[in-house]
């Protein structure tokens, strides 16, 4: 997590480009960019032709997308999603927008509507990580830290609960 133009994607790109140069297939090598910041790098011939890059530009497209990865067979050796605000955003809209409830429920159980929200999330996460990639890097941006309405000077990630309680390495 970081700043916008803090070195995620940079970080990512790194990363595929190393496992292509330990022999991994570009096939096996999956870039999810959900906000155009990898198209910069690809085009420079380091960066070129060693990972797929897939663009997720609207949160309806990384939806189909992460549904296609889950009904496949194939598991990747990497998979990033850079960034996984699309995703949450959508987890958050869909558990908001479930017809099956009813206004007054979601208005009075804040709490269970958010609990919702983090489960989607989460039973994605585990079956991605799980069977669909052996290594799942995920990013997202940061925001200021704030204790009682005052900014601390420092940044913290945007992320929900099951992308914390998931990760295996957090930077």
């Amino acid at each position: 997590a970081g700043r916008f133009s803090s070195g995620k994607t940079l970080a990512c790109a790194d990363l595929m480009v190393m496992a292509s140069q330990g022999g991994v297939s570009k096939e096996d090598l999956l870039f999810i960019d959900t906000d155009a910041g990898v198209r910069l790098y690809i085009m420079e011939d380091y960066y070129r032709d060693k990972f797929t890059v897939e663009e997720c530009l609207l949160p309806e497209d990384l939806k189909k997308t992460l549904v296609r990865i889950l009904k496949e067979e194939k598991k990747y050796k990497v998979m990033v999603i850079d960034t996984v605000e699309n995703w949450q955003d959508l987890a958050i809209e869909e558990t908001w927008a479930d017809t099956s409830l009813s206004d007054i429920y979601k208005e009075k159980n804040t709490s269970f509507m958010w609990g919702r929200a983090k489960k989607a999330i989460t039973k994605t996460l585990i079956t991605l990580s799980a069977k669909k990639a052996e290594m799942l890097c995920l990013t997202h941006h940061a925001r200021k830290e704030f204790v009682a309405k005052t900014w601390t000077g420092r940044w913290e990630a945007k992320y929900l609960e099951p992308f914390w309680n998931w990760a295996d390495f957090i930077a």
